[in-house]
């Protein structure tokens, strides 16, 4: 069956049915959608969706999900690029703020 070289994974041997092959091959690219069971307060949920403007539990933790990837990932790149004394400080990006504003 083409395609069989992409999932490394499995060692092809003999016949296997195309619903096989399919299944490993979705495993093998993480598309993957499990259920899970969570015990998360209400308050928390309820503010989780106002804040976010979810309408359902499940778009609200995964925007909370997504947010906190994102947070990881600006965090590991600012680790890696360290920092710089060449950046403006909050006092001197509001004073050029304040100077390039129409009168």
């Amino acid at each position: 069956m083409a395609g069989r070289e992409n999932v490394p994974a499995l060692k092809w041997q003999g016949a296997c049915s195309a619903q096989t092959w399919l299944d490993v091959y979705i495993h093998s690219r993480h598309f993957i959608h499990m259920k899970t069971t969570l015990d998360i307060p209400s308050d928390l949920l309820e503010e989780a969706m106002r804040v976010s403007g979810a309408k359902t539990k499940r778009a609200a933790v995964l925007a909370a999900l997504g947010d906190f990837a994102r947070r990881g990932r600006m965090r590991s790149l600012a680790d890696r690029l360290g920092d710089s004394s060449t950046f403006m400080t909050a006092s001197q990006l509001d004073s050029l703020r304040v100077r390039e504003m129409p009168e």
